[in-house]
């Protein structure tokens, strides 16, 4: 699970309005007063989020410090979808314009491209069409726990303690 800490500024029912800071990637380094990334990212204000995230958290307050969630597998297959689809396509366009279009034809390297451009462009809209197919629950954050809980706690297990039978 991708993790993130996020106050609460309206709750209604299982919806919680929360409010995250988008942090860049020089806000976990240390070395970020002698760098000049760090110095930049420092000169420009963190920006702000809100979103609706789903919870069933007994007695949420606004102003409540939580932590949201995101499936990492759900977020990994997007992502393979989304970058390698067109990716292949346009890898495969290429390959079947050069080798079965251009050689029989005058401009080969503008077929090639054409082919690869055309079937980057369906391998695209093949991905777009596959996710808004796709179940998009996994992609949903929700609220796991208050931030003063422990990970143990946010699960409503109770501990037994079983005695030693002889």
């Amino acid at each position: 699970m991708i993790e993130e800490t996020a106050f609460v500024t309206r709750v209604n029912g299982g919806i919680a309005d929360v409010e995250s800071m988008v942090k860049s990637s020089c806000s976990g380094c240390q070395q970020q007063q002698s760098c000049g990334s760090g110095q930049v990212a420092n000169a420009f204000p963190q920006k702000r989020v809100v979103f609706s995230v789903e919870h069933d958290i007994d007695n949420l307050a606004v102003g409540d410090e939580v932590v949201i969630a995101l499936d990492e597998k759900a977020m990994l297959a997007t992502a393979f979808v989304v970058y390698l689809w067109p990716l292949f396509g346009l890898l495969i366009g290429a390959v079947v314009s050069q080798l079965w279009i251009a050689e029989r034809m005058q401009y080969s390297e503008l077929w090639a491209v054409l082919g690869a451009m055309l079937s980057a462009v369906c391998g695209w809209w093949l991905a777009k069409r596959h996710q808004r197919k796709k179940d998009q629950q996994g992609l949903r954050p929700h609220i796991v726990r208050r931030c003063n809980q422990s990970p143990e706690q946010s699960l409503k297990i109770d501990v037994v303690e079983l005695s030693n039978r002889d």
